[in-house]
């Protein structure tokens, strides 16, 4: 399936053209289609990349739950792939082009159309993280491995499975078809890389080896030489062995990485091998005297830590890495010289806040260095506030809309002019890195949550602490999810929660526990009080919404209905709607009496990673991990939707906003991402 529409109408689309990789008008169009979506790119970590054998496009798949297309010449994306519900890890192209196999935590492998973003199978069976696939040479069959310890090899026509392969002790972590079809290798944490017949599921020989430190270590990433006389693994022991497959025994081992190598790839014509590290770097070595002869540096470049995946072109010129900064690199291998870097050409926004009299919307930006004041009759920003360092969270404004809070990833919380966006002041924490802010209802006190279940009480305006709860017992969070905070109306309790699936009730003026609402499975992501204070609904990563009594700790209603986590949850000013937001990509407005779904906005492509309720009730903004804020009506008709996108040349705004009319805002170069001819005067 491919991006679903929006209901821009009245400018004519572009598509790509895959010969020569330039955008073309659709002929059809007569001014009067509606656009297929946002070709934004990625808004996440990428964990794979693939070139087509002809290397016209280039694939890669993210934490996003997404597979992009690009055209490695150009730097556009083509076409997003969107069906899966967790991260995707691998992605493999078939030998003839005409198929992509994608793989995922969500415990899939899907097999695409690449022209058409259609989705042809879904292989299921596994029963955790499908982390690996590889094509049979003659695209008959295809074989992908899990963290279940498995490898199945399936029939790549019919969906079903024709062997599996049993005999790992551990997650299995990579896989490779060899080039004459009659072998399999896979690599896994057990310590192992094992060579079977995909015909029998027999296993041939295990490999073991990757010992440096004197004991067996994970196996990440395994590839075949191209003619299948030599294979590669990389290691945990920051180690790559080329092997002798026939005997079994290790031929030369390259040891320069100074973290984990994470993946490994063979160049077309078997003279080099490279290795992807954990410290930001990409290798290329001579696989006959492990000499090194370029080392690709990220993480100057880009500032990030991992590089997860390495490709080389199909004619050997060039190398792709992708990167957990969400970027793909193309280098050159030999020089070591960066030729191309393909990136999102939007943020993921974190947060959205209405001010209290909706005239203005916060938008907060993932990991940026500066969120976005916007004005949402208009669809135009009024002002973007520069911040010290990089934001996370949701922002809050005062509640006299003067001051608007938010959070950053070095243990601060700034308050910031609204209007301005003069720094007031910075509350340092001292308990853990901040993971959600909330204003007192009178707006003399402001509550930062920690990670862990920690929370600060600060005086906003003389920045003195006023109390510290610490909830001891509580799990800190590891992945992306983050404590919410949220006040009771009357400001006397305060409502935080952890990684453990709790959320806890606080009552502010002894410091102490209140209540602790236990339910959920997994970790709570949002909390809300109902305007009236005798009700509070939580949201979980285990897809559901609870509301609760406050005072007995006792379930009211579970609103079940979500496919994915759910990411956040706001009550309707007078109380008689709840709306969560899901990875999911979807909205649902409820009844939170009865738990009946009243509406479910779906226009999002993307997963939906904030909502928030106008103060007048009658509105509702969402935001998705595309960058894309959508304000809709409370039956789910668009109000106004807008985007901000990333230029190419430093300094230019970019930006674009519609309407169920038209397209009637387009700045700088946010044509890209809406797929619309580039304007005349080339703004």
């Amino acid at each position: 399936m491919g991006t679903p529409p929006h209901e821009t109408r009245n400018v004519p689309r572009r598509t790509n053209d895959r010969e020569t990789g330039e955008y073309v008008t659709d002929p059809g169009c007569e001014g009067d289609v509606v656009i297929k979506g946002l070709c934004t790119g990625h808004t996440g970590p990428l964990n794979g990349v693939a070139w087509s054998s002809d290397g016209s496009l280039l694939a890669t798949v993210g934490d996003d739950h997404t597979c992009v297309i690009w055209n490695p010449h150009t730097g556009e994306p083509v076409a997003t792939l969107i069906g899966h519900t967790d991260a995707v890890v691998r992605v493999a192209w078939s030998p003839d082009d005409k198929q992509l196999a994608t793989v995922s935590h969500d415990r899939t492998c899907i097999i695409w159309n690449p022209d058409t973003a259609e989705r042809l199978l879904t292989l299921t069976g596994h029963t955790d993280a499908v982390t690996g696939a590889a094509w049979h040479p003659d695209g008959t069959r295809l074989v992908t491995v899990s963290w279940d310890e498995t490898g199945i090899v399936w029939d790549s026509g019919t969906g079903r499975p024709v062997t599996t392969l049993t005999g790992h002790t551990y997650h299995v972590n990579g896989v490779a078809w060899h080039p004459d079809g009659t072998r399999i290798a896979t690599a896994s944490n057990d310590g192992t890389c094992i060579i079977w017949n995909p015909d029998t599921a027999e296993r041939i020989l295990t490999l073991t080896g990757h010992d440096r430190f004197g004991v067996e270590h994970e196996v990440y990433g395994v590839a075949w030489s191209p003619d299948g006389s030599r294979l590669v693994t990389a290691g945990w022991d920051d180690a790559c062995t080329v092997w002798d497959p026939d005997a079994g025994q290790p031929v030369i081992s390259f040891v320069d990485h100074t973290e984990w190598a994470l993946g490994v790839a063979w160049s077309p014509n078997g003279t080099r091998v490279a290795t992807a590290s954990d410290n930001g770097t990409c290798a290329v070595w001579n696989p006959d005297t492990g000499e090194a002869i370029a080392t690709l540096v990220l993480r100057f470049a880009t500032g990030i830590t991992f590089v997860h995946g390495v490709a080389w072109s199909p004619d050997g010129t060039r190398v792709a890495t992708v990167d957990s900064n969400g970027a793909c690199i193309i280098w050159n291998p030999e020089t070591g010289e960066k030729v191309t870097t393909l990136a999102s050409r939007t943020d993921w926004v974190d947060g959205i806040d209405w001010s209290p009299d909706g005239t203005r919307l916060a938008v907060i930006p993932n990991w940026a260095e500066a969120y976005t004041v916007w004005d949402p009759v208009s669809g135009r920003p009024t002002a973007t506030h520069t911040a010290h360092t990089n934001l996370v969270g949701n922002p809050a404004w005062s509640p006299n809309g003067t001051r608007i809070a938010t959070i950053h990833n070095d243990k601060a919380c700034t308050i910031r002019d609204a209007t301005t966006g003069q720094l007031l002041i910075t509350l340092t924490s001292r308990i853990g890195s901040p993971q959600g802010v909330a204003w007192h209802p009178v707006g003399d006190l402001i509550a930062v949550a920690s990670d862990g279940g920690r929370c600060t009480v600060w005086n906003p305006d003389t920045g003195q602490d006023v109390a510290t709860l610490t909830d001891t017992g509580a799990a800190c969070l590891l992945d992306d999810t983050r404590s919410a905070v949220a006040w009771h109306p009357s400001g006397d309790l305060l409502a935080t929660t952890n990684g453990e699936g709790t959320c806890i009730i606080w009552q502010l003026d002894i410091a102490e526990k209140f209540t602790t609402l236990t339910g959920h499975t997994d970790a709570v992501t949002g909390v809300a009080w109902s305007p009236d204070g005798t009700r509070i609904a939580t949201a979980s990563n285990d897809g559901t919404c609870i509301i609760w009594n406050p005072h007995t700790a006792e379930r009211i209603l579970t609103l079940t209905g979500h496919t994915a986590a759910v990411t956040g949850v706001a009550w309707s000013p007078n109380g008689t709607l709840v709306a969560t937001s899901s990875n999911d990509r979807t909205c649902i407005i409820w009844n939170p009496h009865t738990g009946q779904k009243l509406t479910t906005i779906t226009d999002h492509a993307r997963a939906v990673s904030g909502v928030a309720w106008h103060p007048d009730g009658d509105l509702i903004a969402t935001a998705d991990v595309s960058g894309l804020i959508r304000i809709s009506h409370l039956d789910g008709a668009l109000e106004r939707a807008f985007i901000s996108v990333r230029p190419r040349v430093p300094g230019v705004e970019s930006y674009a906003s519609w309407t169920p009319q038209g397209l009637d805002v387009l700045e700088g170069e946010a044509w890209r991402v809406l797929r619309v001819p580039e304007p005349e005067d080339g703004s």
